[in-house]
């Protein structure tokens, strides 16, 4: 079934960007319906599926942890902080896409019934431990200075 597997093409797009099916006159469902895409009616390839029980692990997904901790640290120069700064969206306001508008009862509700246990959730006692370890010795530090 997937004799023409190349392992190179790992992470490469199969599917067409929205911008490709805009010119084709196309939305992302209909090409979902659309039997000419070359994964349409195969099944996922078991790689496939065991690399993203592997990626999503302790890492979250991030195919490149070096690289994250390598940036982990890393400060802008005030020139790009002043250029992100400008090219930053104003939403403030009148400019906020939602001002003046309210949810629906019924989008509220569902809102709320999506969050139903996402809440905050109970502590072990463990966790607890190491949270006040943390603030004593973060106050001793403190008071120290």
């Amino acid at each position: 079934m997937y004799e023409d597997f190349n392992p190179a093409d790992i992470g490469k797009q199969p599917f067409p960007s929205k911008a490709q099916l805009r010119k084709e006159g196309m939305t992302l469902d209909e090409f979902g319906k659309d039997t000419s895409h070359n994964l349409y009616g195969k099944k996922r390839p078991e790689h496939s599926k065991l690399m993203s029980k592997v990626m999503v692990g302790k890492n979250k997904g991030n195919k490149r942890p070096d690289v994250v901790e390598r940036n982990k640290h890393y400060k802008h120069s005030e020139e790009v902080r002043q250029k992100i700064s400008e090219n930053h969206a104003d939403v403030n306001g009148e400019k906020n896409p939602m001002f003046g508008k309210r949810h629906k009862k019924k989008t509220i509700k569902v809102m709320s019934e999506n969050r139903k246990g996402k809440g905050r959730q109970p502590k072990s006692a463990e966790t607890k431990a190491k949270m006040s370890l943390a603030r004593k010795k973060y106050w001793e530090n403190r008071r120290a200075n």
